[in-house]
């Protein structure tokens, strides 16, 4: 079941603190009255005098109450909707618009929200030998996102990779080839894009390009591969493997996938033509690079070319069957690693608006705080709740991780808006999925992470006006009638919720979610406002008669003064 939102609690809240001072309010203006009760004016009947009082102190009680605060609510709720869709956040649900401006973790997803979603690979590494020392040689790869327009260069000299025997077998096993849409464009993962793109550039097999559309040219060292090989079967990618696997001809495939989905399934190494066998140092030296494309790209794939051992047999294999995969991927030769960079949004970079939001300190180094998502399986439940206090950044991470990170938050108090669904906030991309848009929230029409932060500042300007004009229908209900307060109060107060946000607001740090939505010091203006209300236009014609009326004393300023000290 879901938790109530915070705007529900705090008016709920504000609505039992109001019915106690009112019901206070109402007992004691009947009990001061009680020496009224036999006045002759009731007839000398006490219960008739009861009565009359019980209804002066029912009457004030329907005055206090802001009859017109639901209706304005509402309206200043829409109206934030309607401001935020200009924004490109859509709202489903207009509760969630408030709890925006107590928000106080985003929890967002890398890939599409904070990045251009348009992977590529800039570097890569094969092994040049492995005795007496093992030695790498490194490469670099232009030209970025999906136009597969670029050179390899390997110390700044342009590279032939026809003629790098470790490149060739590393570009026959990146090709990712749809079936359906014979054409180049974004199909599936954004990986097999990025690798789909790096084959176009080394075009290993010197493939011919002249004569060519921009269309062609999309998938034409691709299909020059894909023709080699007859395509039996796909193992596909799943999250427990995390690997991919296809044919590569005879009893051969070739798998790629995630460092740790891969290397562990490695028994040799490619060292050009040759294949030498893995060795712990081996393995620990292909790490330390991976560590170092990490570093520099964030997403390091690993190729791997591998043996069948048995004959695949697809007729046993249904859409269940992906844990059987791993009997097939086993004794592979590694072959390389490349490094992938999804290019940030130039109008998000994650460190600049987590400051701006207050998620970061001013002198904090977001570096030193991040975990990756095995280590933090290997962590207690109390360390794990730890971490999620510190660390900022949660890497390689499942749907369950992201589950325990948000119950974490929950359990100390944070209200945390996340992209998908399962905190107080869930937020579904425009590019997403139906299922994603109906379970969510908030809809962000141009998959930008800035757009969370002008919701979460739009949701904190409006729980400003809110109190704004609480505070407006609270003070000038108390001396007003019924039908006074249903003409007059309803309008004015709806204004107030059109005030822009303040300038400073989101250098505020979010609001704690115990805050009541009328504080003591608020409560305590709310009376001295009334008071002052009450009193001036009761005073002003009093002066007026003291000092202007032609029938009355016209006193001066001083005489005024001294006569009533």
């Amino acid at each position: 079941r879901r938790r109530r939102r915070p705007l529900q609690q705090k008016l709920d809240e504000f609505g039992t603190q109001l019915s106690k001072v009112i019901s206070i309010i109402c007992v004691a203006v009947w009990a001061i009255n009680i020496g009224h009760f036999n006045d002759p004016a009731h007839g000398g009947s006490w219960l008739k005098g009861a009565i009359y009082y019980f209804k002066i102190a029912v009457a004030l009680a329907v005055a206090a109450i802001p009859e017109g605060l639901p209706a304005v609510i509402t309206t200043c709720l829409a109206l934030g909707t309607r401001r935020m869709a200009k924004k490109n956040a859509i709202v489903r649900s207009l509760p969630s618009v408030e709890t925006l401006g107590c928000t106080s973790v985003i929890c967002s997803d890398k890939t599409g929200t904070l990045t251009t979603n348009q992977m590529s690979v800039c570097r890569m590494f094969v092994f040049a030998k492995t005795e007496p020392q093992p030695e790498t040689t490194h490469y670099e790869i232009t030209g970025s996102k999906y136009a597969p327009e670029g050179e390899v260069f390997q110390g700044g000299q342009r590279v032939d990779c026809g003629k790098q025997d470790a490149l060739v077998e590393l570009a026959t096993s990146a090709p990712y080839y749809n079936e359906h849409k014979n054409q180049y464009e974004k199909v599936g993962e954004a990986t097999e894009t990025a690798l789909t793109c790096l084959v176009e550039k080394m075009n290993v097999f010197g493939t011919g390009k002249s004569g060519l559309s921009k269309k062609e040219l999309g998938m034409v060292c691709n299909r020059a591969i894909h023709a080699m090989f007859e395509k039996s079967f796909t193992l596909e990618f799943s999250r427990d493997r995390k690997k991919h696997s296809g044919p590569a001809g005879g009893p051969r495939m070739f798998v790629k996938g995630a460092p740790e989905g891969v290397l562990d399934r490695c028994t040799h190494v490619r060292v050009g033509k040759n294949k030498v066998p893995m060795t712990p140092a081996l393995k620990e030296e292909i790490m330390k690079h991976t560590a170092s494309l990490r570093h520099g790209t964030g997403h390091p794939s690993m190729p791997g070319a591998g043996h069948l051992r048995c004959p695949y047999e697809s007729q046993r294999h249904g859409p269940r069957g992906c844990h059987k995969f791993i009997r097939y991927e086993n004794n592979l030769t590694f072959v390389g690693v490349v490094g992938m960079l999804d290019p940030p949004r130039t109008e998000a970079t994650a460190e600049a608006i987590c400051r701006r939001i207050g998620v970061f300190g001013e002198t904090e180094s977001p570096t030193a705080r991040a975990s990756l998502a095995a280590e933090f399986d290997d962590l207690s439940v109390d360390a794990q709740r730890d971490a999620t206090k510190r660390a900022k950044l949660f890497a390689r991470v499942e749907p369950f991780h992201k589950q325990k990170i948000v119950e974490y938050l929950q359990m100390d108090g944070e209200i945390s808006a996340m992209t998908g669904d399962g905190a107080e906030i869930g937020i579904a991309m425009g590019s997403g999925t139906a299922v994603a848009k109906t379970a969510s929230e908030m809809v962000l029409a141009d998959d930008n992470f800035s757009s969370i932060v002008a919701a979460v500042e739009e949701g904190r300007a409006i729980y400003n006006n809110m109190k704004q004009f609480i505070r407006y229908l609270i003070s000038s209900n108390i001396g007003e009638l019924l039908w006074v307060n249903l003409v007059t109060d309803g309008l004015p107060a709806t204004a107030l919720g059109f005030n822009p946000p303040d300038l400073d607001i989101m250098d505020k740090a979010p609001r704690g979610t115990r805050e009541p939505l009328i504080s003591g010091w608020l409560f305590l203006s709310l009376h001295g406002y009334w008071h002052l209300r009450a009193a001036a236009p009761r005073s002003a014609p009093l002066l007026w008669w003291f000092l202007s009326y032609t029938k009355g004393p016209r006193l001066n300023y001083y005489q005024l003064v001294s006569r009533w000290s």
